[in-house]
């Protein structure tokens, strides 16, 4: 899967310890992608990264050592292979990942312990092997959900992917339920910009549409 054609300029803080860049992905009809670094102690964790310009990867180096790629989804590789190499480091990929270009150096399994703290659920829907990734910054202030391509965020509404794009939409559905019984203050789309208040209550009204 060659990666994107877009490159992004701009990295944005989303919280303590997590950075975000965004392009519209012409290979997705215009749609917005999400990529995020976390960092810790000067190390970074790179999550379904999409390609940046010379001087934006520059500014993301500046924030740290880059220690591992995670990716949430098959579908995510990007420019993760390519920046794997560039950095000498390993791609993380759950397990039962279909169609990558390589084989990732790890699979990683639900409950897995993964670099810089973050800790992978299944998410099952868009692909049968997606996950979503856990994680909590230094200071504990936020529970952070990287959600892949299980919920997107168009108009400031969070929503599924159609059912179309999906392997198995009830999947998908039953794995939004699920995140109601987990405490997420901050919520980080693999397309559409973060929600950062509230995500109870916007998770909550997603279940609603879906039930109707």
């Amino acid at each position: 899967m060659a990666e994107p054609k877009e490159q992004a300029t701009r990295l944005v803080v989303v919280g303590e310890g997590i950075v975000r860049w965004s392009v519209r992905e012409s290979r997705i009809g215009g749609a917005p992608g999400e990529s995020y670094a976390i960092r810790r102690s000067m190390e970074q964790v790179l999550i379904d990264p999409l390609p940046l310009t010379p001087a934006a990867l520059e500014r993301l180096e500046a924030g740290g050592r880059i220690s591992a790629i995670v990716l949430t989804i098959q579908t995510h590789q990007r420019a993760a292979w390519r920046y794997a190499k560039r950095f000498g480091v390993p791609v993380l990929a759950p397990k039962g990942s279909q169609g990558l270009d390589r084989t990732p150096d790890r699979f990683y399994r639900a409950g897995e312990e993964l670099p810089l703290g973050l800790t992978p659920i299944a998410l099952p829907g868009p692909a049968f092997s997606a996950h979503g990734l856990l994680w909590r910054s230094d200071k504990g202030s936020a529970s952070v959900l990287f959600c892949g391509d299980l919920i997107t965020r168009t108009g400031g509404r969070l929503r599924l992917v159609p059912d179309q794009y999906m392997d198995a939409p009830d999947q998908a559905r039953a794995s939004l339920r699920g995140l109601l019984a987990r405490d997420i203050s901050v919520l980080c789309p693999g397309h559409g910009a973060p929600l950062l208040k509230e995500v109870r209550e916007g998770l909550s009204r997603l279940v609603a549409s879906q039930a109707s």
